[in-house]
């Protein structure tokens, strides 16, 4: 299943700015409805367990356990990645809430953001059928390249999703100052 990740345009307090204000960060990650569903599901299977365990001779099954465990690691993944104009850095946090890897690096060691293709079924990646001809299956992907030859996967998406990767990836390579390919 994939999980759009949403571009929000933060100002300086960390809120939607008003309409026609300019950003003054960006932030590249779960959205906040994703979030409250997964914590509902979660509480939701949480709940019934418990009252299904007041039950005489109730026992729990492995299937049930798993989708309960499934469903609270789903409400407390993170994927986030915010571009912030004023001291001019990148931070990213990917995993667990509690044990997220953090990123963190400046726009200077940025060299360009890349949206490009995986087309599943091809050795050859640098031709790109006509978007009518891309077999299921295919990606778009969202990478930044550093200077020093290093890239961060920021997300894929379907291939039939490229448009709106490619309109947030040249949102954050406006806001970080380097061309988009």
């Amino acid at each position: 299943m994939e999980i759009p990740l949403s571009l929000v345009r933060l100002d300086a307090s960390g809120r939607k700015p008003a309409a026609g204000a300019e950003a003054a960060a960006l932030r590249y990650g779960i959205p906040l409805w994703y979030r409250l569903v997964s914590c509902s599901i979660a509480g939701i299977l949480v709940a019934a367990n418990a009252l299904a365990s007041l039950e005489p001779g109730y026992r729990l099954s492995a299937f049930g356990i798993v989708l309960v465990l499934a469903a609270v690691l789903a409400a407390v993944y993170e994927e986030r990645w915010t571009f912030r104009a004023a001291d001019r850095s990148v931070a990213g946090k990917l995993g667990l809430v509690f044990a997220a890897k953090r990123l963190r690096f400046s726009f200077e060691d940025v060299a360009r953001v890349k949206v490009d293709s995986f087309i599943k079924g091809r050795l050859d990646q640098s031709a790109v059928p006509p978007a009518d001809k891309v077999p299921r299956g295919s990606l778009a992907r969202m990478i930044i390249e550093m200077k020093d030859g290093q890239g961060y996967l920021v997300d894929s998406v379907p291939f039939k999703a490229r448009e709106r990767l490619e309109d947030a990836a040249a949102a954050i390579a406006a806001m970080v100052g380097v061309p988009l390919d």
